[in-house]
């Protein structure tokens, strides 16, 4: 097991959820990075409220903006987990359970960017996942 390697994939996904909590919250008070190109759509997204919530006084755009907080989040959180895992106790990795529990969100994050996103979190995943899958296998 290489864990240079495994940290390198992991420091890809804390880059991605880094810049995307910083242009979340950038679009807060200036939307450009995460809006829709139309003015006009972004504005419609701002004065109507999603179908759940039974308009609890949210925008559509607000929404949104919460997503992706929570995405940058979880995607941080990922990375901070198996990193804090690789130095404290480096000889879990080797196991099935945490082989599995290491790879499967980077794969799932690799197929949503691929069918929903766009190429940066798409490419980053694949990167990602390379360098963590060649961590795992180097050594056994």
């Amino acid at each position: 097991m290489d864990l240079i390697l495994i940290q390198s994939g992991l420091a890809i996904f804390a880059v991605l959820g880094t810049l995307h909590l910083f242009y979340t919250a950038l679009d807060v008070r200036d939307p450009k990075r995460f809006a829709p190109r139309d003015p006009d759509l972004l504005g419609k997204m701002q004065q109507t409220s999603g179908r759940l919530g039974s308009g609890s006084g949210k925008s559509y755009w607000q929404g949104l903006l919460g997503f992706h907080f929570s995405h940058s989040l979880g995607l941080l959180f990922y990375a901070a987990i198996f990193v804090a895992i690789s130095l404290a106790a480096p000889d879990l990795l080797q196991t099935p359970l945490f082989m599995v529990l290491l790879l499967t969100p980077g794969i799932i994050y690799g197929v949503l960017s691929h069918l929903f996103w766009f190429y940066i979190p798409f490419w980053g995943s694949v990167s990602a996942n390379g360098l963590m899958t060649a961590g795992l296998l180097l050594g056994n």
